[in-house]
């Protein structure tokens, strides 16, 4: 916990990088996408959802735009399938999309210490001060994102042999995190959704709380989806919102690495017949807890009997988002 409020820094190597470009590449994405890309300034980066006709998330991503095009930052678990569905709409547009993970590279800063590391070995690149604020330079493309235990975070996005020319410097100022559950923390302390193989087409958009952090849009136009998404919004008939918790979980190992995925089930103790919930993302937060986001009926955020994947699995302990959940009853 240290070192997640004092500052690190992690190789985000899990995420990769879509680059639509093109003079239609913006209008194109724009039409895919549940938020606002016309209107995102050059200055600035978004959430986004991908959602099939029905409503439901196939992805959600960090969207900006820069010189090059519009760029996605998206799992590169789901990433294959998610260029390839978009390139089936494609028809005559004047779009290209490009797999970027490979030429370029994203580091994650976080904690008290990330702005002044940063301003120390990239000081051609000074940091953006509000929330999804994003600056750019020959070194790279830097975006502010939601803070997280008391500190700044920052998405440094460079080409692959700038940063690992750079990485070394940085690393004498910023400890590197062991594993990537460190910067996973700070997502689900920050009630950031994401979407996995294993939980697409689970959740509309308002049930991972994309409303409440940004990431989408109701006055934009036509999407996938977008009709059933905003039946949920005007008629007020969503059940289930996402809220966090906290595992009782001994042991070192990354949540992953011992079983802890998304798409487990939750179980109500008290009523074991049927999982009540569903696990959006978690990682391990020292050695006895896991923390994690999931997604339940709005009438259980107080219950006390919840578990994890069994009904007698690990006992789940429900926490606080720095937003608030609407009373949708």
């Amino acid at each position: 916990m240290e070192q997640l409020e004092s500052g690190f820094m992690a190789t985000l190597s899990r995420y990769g990088l879509v680059l639509a470009s093109g003079e239609d590449a913006v209008t194109f994405i724009h039409g895919q996408l549940g938020n606002d890309i016309a209107g995102l300034k050059t200055d600035e980066a978004r959430l986004a959802g991908y959602c099939m006709p029905d409503g439901r998330l196939l992805a959600i991503m960090l969207v900006w735009k820069s010189e090059h095009g519009v760029w996605l930052m998206i799992p590169r678990d789901i990433l294959p399938a998610f260029m390839k569905r978009l390139q089936i709409y494609i028809l005559r547009a004047k779009v290209r999309l490009t797999d970027m993970s490979d030429e370029w590279a994203i580091t994650g800063f976080a904690g008290a210490k990330a702005t002044d590391a940063l301003a120390q070995a990239l000081m051609a690149l000074p940091a953006p001060t509000g929330i999804y604020g994003k600056t750019e330079s020959a070194s790279g493309m830097l975006i502010r994102i939601s803070d997280a235990f008391g500190g700044a975070r920052f998405l440094w996005i460079a080409p692959s042999d700038v940063a690992s020319s750079a990485l070394p410097a940085l690393s004498r100022v910023l400890p590197v995190a062991a594993h990537e559950d460190n910067w996973e923390l700070g997502d689900i302390a920050a009630g950031i959704p994401e979407i996995y193989t294993a939980t697409q087409s689970r959740f509309v958009p308002q049930m991972v709380n994309m409303d409440l952090v940004d990431g989408m849009s109701f006055t934009k136009g036509c999407y996938p989806g977008q009709e059933i998404i905003a039946r949920l919004k005007y008629r007020g008939t969503l059940k289930r919102r996402m809220i966090p918790a906290c595992a009782d979980i001994p042991g070192e190992s990354p949540a992953s690495a011992i079983g802890i995925t998304p798409g487990m089930d939750i179980f109500d103790a008290s009523a074991p017949d049927a999982p009540c919930g569903m696990l959006v993302r978690a990682a391990r937060r020292d050695s006895g807890h896991i923390d994690c986001l999931m997604v339940m009926p709005l009438e259980m955020r107080s219950a006390k009997s919840l578990r994890l994947g069994t009904p007698d699995g690990p006992k789940l302990h429900i926490g606080s988002l720095p937003y608030t959940i609407p009373d949708e009853s």
